[in-house]
């Protein structure tokens, strides 16, 4: 009885031994395959089963589809890494937004671009499927594109915007220069033979009222040949040769000059120049050409008896001038610095087309607009 129940015995542990070396340890390697899965762990593999061929095939296939999962998913980690550097990188702006179309990711060249309110309003609220063009202050136009790209089978909303600022202003530039250049060059010679002409006539003719009248003509043609030489002038504006200057010791420079220009408006020039020196790269010639264009369009919209205030700011560091004049509508805004266009009767627009010039030159941000108080302040920030 004892040696039949040992033999029963050992034939049960070497048939619970077979069962597990040839069907429970292989299913038990496939299950923890399953849990390598579940946990997308790629890196992981399954140890081999020789005693068992059917389950060692299914090892050796299961480590294989393991192998090509980690290989694909490092390749769309290295594609999906050089997308987030190509797109913080970009120029272009690239809003991310959920399905309610709030934003949940930006780059560099978006934050730029929302930071200011009205462009924020502007561009979150282009339709979806639509391309928009915005303009603001006839400085910064942007085209802003509503997209969707496709995600686990939702479309997903993004905006990109792209700024055509530098080759509209670069279009213009050429073609208007291009045109003024023509222009000066045969009006110029036309006008010097004329005014040539009228002198001569002028030195010899006999009667009063004749000569007025030659000399009148004279100075008209001598006048315009002054105007059409500037609007030349416009469009030659040298590269800047910057150098470090403290900006406020470069107001106190200009001082004299503008009080005196002032003066003759019947206005009053006041500094605010904050005690922290400001300092800034700037070619001073080409600077004292917009502190005095913009000065002087202050002046001309101003009422006499009252004031034109130059501030210097060191947070941000900036130069202000502002006025309590008639004040810039926001339809005229949008076109303050368009060629040619002026709010002024009889203006000729280039003196706003001058300061653009510099000032996108030196790569300083600037801004001119009325604030609710009915300041009119143009700003250049270094």
């Amino acid at each position: 009885m004892t040696q039949a129940f040992l033999i029963l015995l050992a034939t049960v542990v070497v048939l619970l031994l077979f069962l597990w070396w040839y069907a429970i340890r292989p299913m038990r390697t496939i299950a923890r395959g399953v849990e390598l899965l579940r946990e997308q762990d790629f890196a992981s593999r399954l140890s081999p089963v020789p005693a068992n061929p059917w389950a060692g095939r299914i090892v050796d296939l299961f480590n294989r589809m393991m192998e090509q999962l980690r290989t694909e998913r490092l390749r769309l980690r290295e594609q999906n890494h050089f997308l987030d550097l190509l797109v913080k990188a970009s120029p272009m702006g690239v809003v991310l937004m959920d399905l309610d179309g709030r934003p949940t990711s930006t780059n560099p060249a978006a934050d730029t671009f929302l930071a200011d309110p009205w462009l924020h309003d502007r561009i979150m609220s282009v339709p979806r499927g639509q391309t928009q063009v915005i303009q603001q202050n006839g400085r910064c136009i942007l085209r802003v594109s509503h997209l969707t790209f496709m995600d686990r089978g939702f479309h997903h909303p993004f905006l990109l915007i792209e700024s055509l600022s530098d080759e509209v202003r670069k279009a213009e530039r050429e073609a208007y220069g291009r045109a003024i250049r023509m222009i000066s060059h045969e009006v110029n010679n036309t006008l010097a033979g004329t005014v040539s002409i009228l002198d001569l006539l002028s030195q010899t003719a006999s009667d009063d009222e004749d000569r007025d009248m030659l000399e009148t003509c004279s100075s008209r043609y001598r006048q315009m040949s002054r105007f059409v030489t500037r609007m030349a002038d416009v469009v030659r504006v040298p590269e800047p040769t910057r150098q470090q200057v403290t900006v406020q010791d470069f107001v106190l420079s200009l001082q004299r000059f503008l009080e005196t220009m002032c003066s003759g408006f019947g206005i009053r020039l006041e500094l605010d120049l904050c005690p922290i020196p400001v300092e800034a790269m700037m070619d001073t010639t080409l600077m004292e050409q917009v502190v005095i264009n913009v000065v002087k369009n202050a002046c001309e919209s101003s009422p006499r008896g009252s004031s034109i205030k130059v501030r210097v700011c060191d947070h941000p560091a900036s130069l202000q001038v502002v006025d309590h004049g008639s004040g810039i509508s926001p339809e005229e805004e949008q076109n303050l610095f368009t060629p040619f266009h002026s709010t002024k009767p009889g203006g000729q627009g280039l003196g706003l087309m001058l300061v653009q010039e510099v000032l996108t030159r030196h790569g300083f941000a600037f801004s001119l607009h009325t604030e609710g108080n009915g300041e009119t302040v143009f700003c250049v920030q270094f």
